[in-house]
């Protein structure tokens, strides 16, 4: 009977495993730099954030950072990164902004991101919004 079971056991996990899928755990993203056109220099406690977002259907963040700018004038670097198979097909966009206390700036429009990330660095103009 033990071993009727233990085979039953050996069989339904054999069958489980053929029906996964394998995950891709390659580590993909994007580096990128915003901008924006005006002579304004950010004060001491400016903050620029970006994320990348799949539109599938709702928008889910698939990844975002936040981080004080380091320097007084752009451009303010970035890096996101993520797992490719937790992009899946969806089609992938980036936005971003910089806030400086009222002053704000912001990526017009989104960018497309593939999937796999975008070995080009993006150079993102924001402009001012509201």
């Amino acid at each position: 009977m033990a071993t009727k079971n233990a085979l039953s056991l050996a069989v339904l996990a054999l069958a489980l495993g053929a029906c996964a899928t394998p995950r891709d755990d390659k580590i993909v993203g994007v580096d990128g730099a915003l901008a924006y056109r005006e002579r304004i220099a950010l004060g001491n406690g400016a903050i620029f954030a970006v994320r990348v977002f799949r539109r599938d259907g709702d928008v889910r963040t698939l990844v975002a950072s936040q981080q004080h700018a380091t320097s007084a004038q752009p451009p303010l670097p970035f890096h996101l990164s993520w797992r490719r198979g937790d992009a899946g097909s969806a089609p992938l966009e980036l936005e971003a902004e910089i806030r400086d206390g009222e002053r704000r700036w912001i990526l017009p429009t989104p960018v497309s991101v593939p999937p796999g990330g975008d070995p080009e660095i993006l150079g993102l103009q924001l402009i001012q919004g509201r």
